[in-house]
């Protein structure tokens, strides 16, 4: 378990960026997000699920609450990989065809969903649902602390340390998603 947690992904580093997006075309913005916050996102998830069910196992008799994360962690996992695959499946080929067209001075074309803002607005709703599961995931954690009973502890501490990072990394994602300027 403990090399387990050492391989766990760091999150992207929001530093390595250019200092505005709005000047970068749309293509790069999205494969930004997909080559790094995707990637990130998925090897994280992965990266926290032994090490969540090894903490239940140790502890979970003793602390209920721990129930409690692991059930909005599955449901955070899920709702997440589910968005990856809408924006990668979806949102982001439509853009670029979007993108095609203006700079071929083509009409765009049409998608089956209507305009592009429907997908966008199911997005940002799916971003707000998880800003409800990150709120409590923290307070179920008692704001990502480990129990304190002894046994595991530096498992505890890895699991608790790396679940904040994954979610504070992934709301700083999702929050720059929605960033209007």
């Amino acid at each position: 378990m403990v090399s387990a947690m050492q391989e766990t992904p760091q999150p992207v580093d929001q530093k390595v960026r250019p200092a505005n997006w709005n000047d970068e075309p749309l293509s790069a913005v999205m494969n930004h997000i997909v080559q790094k916050h995707h990637t990130y996102c998925r090897q994280a998830i992965a990266a926290i699920e032994p090490l969540l069910a090894e903490v239940l196992r140790n502890h979970a008799e003793k602390h209920p609450e721990l129930k409690r994360v692991k059930s909005l962690f599955a449901k955070f996992r899920s709702e997440l990989l589910m968005h990856l695959v809408k924006e990668e499946a979806t949102l982001f080929p439509y853009i670029a065809r979007m993108e095609e067209a203006v700079s071929r001075k083509e009409a765009f074309p049409k998608p089956a969903y209507g305009t592009v803002a429907n997908p966008v607005r199911m997005m940002m709703m799916e971003h707000d649902a998880s800003s409800t599961d990150f709120k409590g995931i923290r307070q179920a954690s008692n704001n990502y602390e480990s129990p304190p009973d002894g046994g595991g502890e530096g498992l505890q501490r890895g699991f608790a340390t790396r679940l904040k990072v994954v979610i504070e990394s992934t709301q700083v994602g999702l929050e720059s998603d929605g960033d209007q300027g």
